[in-house]
């Protein structure tokens, strides 16, 4: 088996998978975390010996009438300082000025109240000495389960089908190294639909051999799939997982179906990551998807007999030309992905 076109195709698929490091993250971080029962119990900071526990404080507030501070009001007084505008113009009239003197003897200057507060932290006798401990460590987590959905139709042959078989690689890897479960949901045209589960025993492993000698080939029915999917995060087994597709976005999906994903995002916070191998990302691809990676240099993984050059060249500098260029052909569903500029 070491020796067959599969293992070979395999390996070829592995190696590619080294130079698409950010799609390699983007796999790994599939799956939405959730509680992992079987991991240990995060540890409970014991209070150190030798230390005093906390006294719990209170505050208390003292206010200091007449000390500079918050205006309060307005009163009589006999300091000049505090005295309003209205009677420090006094002061420059010959006649007012005799009667200023006479309101400053008797203290009966117009003058800002001011009142400052002190507040003083004191030890309170009614509240218990709090324990000291650590800040509480958080619960261990656990990536859920993959369903991935390789678009296998004639569109992607060559380039697209490499990359394709790369990320079932990197799905199967990341899966068996979290025990984690893995489907992949094969889709080519009608009745070409191809399901398995990706584990790390021999089933799973002759799978994926299978797919590697696969010759992408066909229309595109992305509809069955989809279905299928919706399908299988209803059971309990693959409730927390998210959906993968790989496509270069040649398709369309039905109103209805549309529906029943908007559906399960809502009961089972189901995500719909796309990976876009190809030069612009389609109506179909941003309807279903709520997130799209580009794969922009796709080109580069071509072989020398399917006319690869190795320079990954592409020959449009965004994705999402159908937003630049068209945006009124955008459904809502569409126009979710360029509501704000981000940079892809």
């Amino acid at each position: 088996m070491l020796r067959s076109r599969c293992w070979r195709a395999a390996r070829q698929a592995s190696d590619r998978l080294a130079e698409l490091p950010a799609l390699a993250a983007l796999i790994q971080r599939l799956g939405r975390r959730e509680r992992d029962d079987t991991a240990p119990a995060a540890p409970q900071a014991a209070p150190q010996d030798g230390r005093a526990p906390p006294q719990a404080l209170r505050a208390v507030h003292t206010r200091l009438p007449d000390a500079p501070g918050e205006i309060t009001g307005v009163r009589l007084s006999g300091q000049p300082e505090r005295m309003l505008a209205s009677e420090a113009v006094m002061l420059r009239h010959p006649v007012l000025r005799r009667l200023w003197r006479a309101r400053h003897a008797e203290a009966r200057l117009l003058s800002w109240q001011t009142e400052a507060v002190l507040t003083d932290w004191r030890v309170d006798p009614h509240e218990a000495a709090r324990q000291h401990a650590a800040p509480p460590q958080p619960e261990p987590l656990a990536r859920g389960p993959i369903l991935l959905c390789l678009d296998t139709s004639g569109s992607m042959r060559g380039a697209p089908e490499h990359i394709a078989k790369a990320v079932a690689i990197a799905a199967l890897r990341a899966a068996h190294q979290a025990g984690r479960a893995c489907r992949l949901i094969a889709f080519g045209g009608p009745d070409e639909l191809l399901t398995r589960d990706l584990g790390g025993d021999a089933d799973g492993l002759q799978a994926l051999l299978a797919l590697m000698g696969q010759s992408f080939d066909g229309g595109t029915d992305v509809q069955t799939p989809i279905e299928h999917a919706i399908e299988a995060v209803h059971q309990a087994r693959w409730q927390a997982a998210d959906l993968l597709i790989v496509s270069d976005g040649e398709f369309g999906c039905t109103p209805a179906a549309l529906a029943r994903l908007d559906a399960a995002r809502a009961r089972f916070g189901l995500r719909v990551q796309g990976v876009l191998v190809g030069d612009r990302e389609t109506l179909g691809l941003l309807d279903v998807c709520d997130a799209i990676h580009w794969v922009r240099d796709w080109r580069r993984f071509a072989e020398a007999a399917e006319g690869g050059d190795g320079r990954g060249y592409s020959p449009v500098h965004s994705k999402s030309l159908t937003a630049l260029y068209f945006p009124n052909a955008l459904s809502a569903r569409a126009a979710r992905h360029h509501r704000e500029p981000t940079a892809r």
